[in-house]
């Protein structure tokens, strides 16, 4: 396992377990492919770092976050809503 791919997943796991169900497809995802982890891995990371608040907030609705993370905070949801999709 990756160890940028293993401190990504402990940086996801938050306080508030509506942040971490939207956080895990994404994360679970990237475990299986390296590519796009090493293309993300810096801006994810920086989105991890964030305030809890703010990230739900953002997680919820990606077009109040800063422009820079807003396509990464989209491409989280679809990924959530994917999963959400195949289990119905």
């Amino acid at each position: 396992m990756n160890d940028t791919w293993r401190q990504l997943a402990l940086a996801a796991r938050r306080g508030n377990a509506e942040a971490e169900q939207l956080l895990a497809p994404f994360i679970d995802q990237l475990r299986h492919h390296p590519q796009q982890l090493a293309v993300q891995a810096e801006t994810l990371a920086g989105l991890l770092a964030q305030e809890e608040q703010d990230l739900l907030i953002w997680l919820l609705d990606p077009g109040k976050a800063p422009a820079h993370w807003q396509a990464l905070l989209t491409q989280i949801r679809r990924c959530y809503q994917q999963r959400l999709n195949s289990q119905q």
